[in-house]
This record gives C-alpha cells, structure tokens and sequence, in this order.
C-alpha cells in the first residue's frame, strides 16, 4: 500500500520537538493523508461491509465466510462519514478477552481472529463473489483499497 509523506501542519507549536525527515522539514506520513481521503474512506467502508474471510482451523474444521467485524469481534460495522468518525472508530474496543484497539486488531486480519492465512473474498451486494486471496491475511493499509 502507498502512503504519502506531507508536511505536518497539526504541530505548531514551537516547544513540541518534531522528528525530522532531511531539510529540517517535519513530515506527516499516513495511507490516508492525501487528496484521495473520501475515496479510501469509501473504500474502507465498502471493504468493511463485503469482505469475508473463510477456511479451516488447525483441526481442519471448515471456518464459515465471516466479515471483518465478526472475525475481529467488533461491533457490527457502520459507515464512516468522516475521517473524524474513523479515528473515534480506530479507538474503540473489539469485545475479545484482549480487549484490543480497532486499530491493532485491523492492522493484520487473518482466520479468526488471528494471524493465520485464510481464503479472503469480496461479496458484492448481488451475491457475487470475487476472490482477494485463495490464502492469505488483509494488512491495515489493504482495507483503503477498492477491490
């Protein structure tokens, strides 16, 4: 996933020690700090809402397609208006027995809640399916993708 390194403009204030990138420039970096901020907001909402991940556990029982909500044990998923809405989303708490941040929990999606490849699709809206990864694990950064 691309992201994009952009002046910092939230730290004005001049006792605040900045981390400098070449030049005595203070730099920002985010996958969501461009141009393109609604889209891959949309992006992760249309994401959040269609793509399920599937497979078999270590005992080689079948893990029926779950969304991301479910697999991570979030709350079930609403639209982001905003980026304001999504940093609120990032800071809440999934309901498992590590009480993780959103955020940590999406930074690797894996098989059931954990870390292990699964089969990963996109359900679209008419029931069609598209395949993102016969085997594999969703990164943070993949979630702002259009699939």
């Amino acid at each position: 996933m691309e992201g994009y390194a952009t002046p910092d403009t939230t730290l004005k204030d001049r006792n605040v020690i900045k981390q400098k990138l070449g030049q005595g420039y203070s730099y920002s970096i985010s996958i969501i700090d461009s141009k393109d901020t609604i889209q891959r907001l949309k992006n992760f909402n249309d994401n959040m809402k269609h793509i399920r991940i599937s497979g078999e556990n270590g005992a080689g029982i079948p893990i029926p397609p779950k969304t991301i909500s479910e697999v991570e044990e979030m709350a079930e998923f609403k639209e982001m208006k905003n980026l304001e809405e999504l940093i609120e989303y990032m800071h809440r708490l999934t309901a498992n027995k590590n009480k993780e941040y959103y955020l940590y929990a999406l930074s690797v999606v894996g098989l059931d809640g954990t870390g292990f490849s699964g089969r990963i699709t996109y359900e679209s809206d008419n029931g069609e399916e598209k395949i993102i990864d016969e085997y594999g694990v969703l990164y943070l950064g993949y979630l702002f993708k259009k699939y």
